[in-house]
């Protein structure tokens, strides 16, 4: 699993650590993670600006462009604690699972993921008693038309409609 981890780190530069605060509510903070592989660990941080109690946390690495496409990202899953490597006293993640998220997976990994979703959906709906919400596509193309003939065509906008 290291190699996995190595891997999906590489090509980012932060991450968002997620993990239980004190008072036992989720909390997160941006965080640049360096590799320490003698010892298999995410170095995250001296000292992290909000108080975190240590236990299962997790850090998602993510990039977009600047429209939010070329979406890629990935998790890792672990436990966070307070380690003392030779470089002082650290917050360290011992990585316990990679989950691959979009981009970073393949198409076969975006297909499952969507359709993972839309079963958690249908489960969700299912236990309360609901229906698909219908989705007013007639309105959502008018909408389209509009905003397209509201602005001028330029290379941003371009990109923006796939084109």
């Amino acid at each position: 699993m290291w190699a996995e981890v190595a891997a999906a780190l590489e090509t980012f530069d932060d991450a968002v650590l997620s993990a239980v605060g004190p008072d036992g509510y989720p909390v997160s903070v941006r965080v640049s993670p360096r590799l320490d592989a003698a010892d298999e660990l995410l170095l995250l941080a001296d000292e992290l600006p909000v108080p975190m109690a240590t236990g299962p946390a997790s850090v998602l690495c993510h990039s977009h462009d600047q429209q939010l496409w070329h979406l890629r990202s990935v998790l890792i899953r672990g436990v966070l604690s307070r380690d003392v490597p030779e470089s002082g006293r650290s917050w360290v993640l011992r990585p316990t699972a990679v989950v691959p998220g979009t981009g970073t997976a393949g198409p076969l990994g975006d297909a499952r993921t969507f359709l993972a979703a839309r079963r958690r959906a249908g489960r969700y709906l299912a236990r309360r008693g609901l229906q698909r919400p219908v989705v007013p596509w007639a309105d959502v193309r008018a909408l389209r038309r509009s905003v397209r003939g509201a602005r001028p065509a330029d290379s941003t906008s371009e990109a923006v409609r796939g084109r």
